[in-house]
């Protein structure tokens, strides 16, 4: 299914009309209208404000589906980890962004070593 007959579908669903949608989102009628009969397709951000209007997620629109994705599992965490990630949290921004410019640099210069 296409984003904009998905959209239609849901505006319909939720018993609006394009010119209530309008005044929930500020999109003009000609704009929704265009949308979903698949002339032209929202940014992000205009998508965003559109599903949210409508009472969905921007999830659901993306993927297709109904459930919320599951969120990705990290390692966890030891005394070490939580330590340097609590005192890079207290640092202050020019030290953090030379800190990881650092870090970036040192990175590359892996790289370029397992090159040769």
């Amino acid at each position: 299914m296409d984003i904009g007959n998905q959209l239609r579908e849901w505006r319909e669903a939720n018993g609006l009309s394009q010119s209530e949608l309008e005044g929930r989102t500020g999109l003009v009628c000609s704009y929704i209208s265009q949308v979903e009969q698949g002339h032209t397709l929202p940014t992000l951000p205009v998508l965003e404000t559109w599903v949210k209007a409508l009472g969905f997620g921007l999830y659901q629109v993306s993927l297709g589906v109904n459930e919320r994705p599951k969120a990705p599992k990290f390692p966890k965490l030891g005394a070490q980890e939580r330590n340097l990630l609590a005192l890079f949290a207290k640092m202050p921004g020019e030290d953090k962004s030379f800190l990881i410019s650092l870090a970036r640099e040192m990175v590359k210069g892996i790289g370029d070593s397992e090159d040769q």
